[in-house]
């Protein structure tokens, strides 16, 4: 299992997360970036069809702006826990920016997989893992904690900005990442960060 940082293509992060039998794609940028995003991949030493799977952090537009490109060559899309109520939550910002043209996502061809079935859907992919809740950046927000100590977090304020005594929403997440053990966290915007 290998962690491929995509090479900043656009202000939101990419991560493929490579195994022997698939590659899972987490977040991407506007629909516009298609093509810079095609050549920083290869930059990184993998093609684009060698994804397989893809999925967000969550539903917000720089996030979420190539699934629909994706799914047209055959990546298949993964929506996990209560994320598949969230597919369409930015329809309405991308019709509002033509030059974005931005095809909604097709429900039909998502994958919904439940969160306490997380662990055994990335494990059919050879990933060893699970995807976790992270609802204080939004309700549909998840993370993946690989058993190898990587923590992709999305927007997830990002740890050394906040004091884990303080109870509240950005802490308790951060309370349920950290009781996986993680060594890194990949962002959805800011540089990775060593957590040891």
């Amino acid at each position: 299992m290998e962690v491929i940082e995509v090479p900043r293509y656009c202000a939101t992060n990419s991560y493929v997360v490579r195994a022997p039998q698939a590659s899972l794609l987490i977040d991407t940028g506007f629909p516009s970036t298609l093509h810079r995003f095609n050549a920083n991949l290869k930059q990184a030493g993998m093609p684009s069809n060698a994804i397989t799977h893809m999925m967000a952090t969550h539903y917000h537009p720089d996030h979420i702006g190539l699934l629909p490109s994706l799914l047209s060559y055959g990546v298949t899309l993964v929506a996990f826990g209560e994320q598949a109520n969230h597919l369409h939550d930015s329809d309405a910002i991308f019709a509002r920016d033509p030059k974005e043209r931005f095809s909604p996502i097709d429900d039909r061809r998502a994958v919904s997989v439940p969160l306490t079935k997380s662990r055994a859907f990335l494990s059919s992919l050879g990933i060893c893992g699970e995807v976790i809740p992270l609802p204080s950046h939004s309700p549909d927000s998840v993370g993946v904690v690989l058993d190898t100590g990587e923590a992709f977090v999305g927007d997830l304020t990002p740890l050394s900005w906040i004091d884990l005594g303080d109870e509240n929403p950005v802490t308790k997440d951060w309370k349920r990442v950290l009781s996986h053990g993680p060594h890194t966290a990949y962002y959805g915007h800011a540089p990775k960060e060593c957590l040891d």
